[in-house]
């Protein structure tokens, strides 16, 4: 009976250079989706103002048991009424919804008062002003949705196996 017979010498490190360019490449691949996620947030998110909104938008890496996660978020409290527009006519004109969300808009007008507001805001909106012995008060029926982020996330979701790919090539040139 013939037998076959065969050694690799440096299987070991083979596969531990694998690992390497796997994790590598994935951690790559990550940073780079993450960082121009946060760049297409900034391009997108309208310009009012202080440019406050925008300077806000960071990210966030981490990782933890082989799994690499990137965020792209802002801390500013008004973010999702710009995102995704506030009362009737945010309602007019809903964006595309991330799946699993759902959002309700308050169907009346409202009142700003004057300290809750800038006047240049309440002018660059048209808002309705009414002037009264409490002070100025401004008629708000909702703002139209202006997305940043949702776009944001869609072209991250699109370009990371792209991303994976000319990480990997990268790495296994290393």
């Amino acid at each position: 009976m013939s037998g076959f017979s065969a050694e690799i010498q440096g299987l070991d490190a083979m596969i531990k250079r694998f690992n390497a360019i796997g994790k590598g490449a994935a951690e790559q691949a990550v940073r780079e989706t993450t960082k121009k996620a946060q760049a297409q947030a900034k391009l997108l998110v309208p310009a009012g103002g202080s440019g406050e909104l925008r300077e806000s938008i960071h990210t966030k890496f981490s990782h933890s048991g082989g799994i690499f996660e990137g965020i792209v978020y802002t801390n500013k409290e008004y973010a999702p009424y710009v995102e995704f527009g506030t009362g009737p006519i945010g309602q007019k004109n809903k964006p595309q919804l991330p799946e699993g969300l759902s959002i309700s808009y308050r169907q009346d007008a409202w009142w700003i008062h004057e300290s809750q507001i800038d006047e240049e805001v309440a002018n660059r909106y048209h808002f309705f002003r009414i002037e009264t012995p409490a002070g100025v008060f401004y008629r708000c029926g909702g703002q139209a949705a202006q997305p940043f982020m949702v776009p944001a996330a869609t072209l991250a979701k699109r370009i990371f196996p792209q991303e994976v790919e000319k990480a990997v090539k990268a790495w296994a040139r290393r």
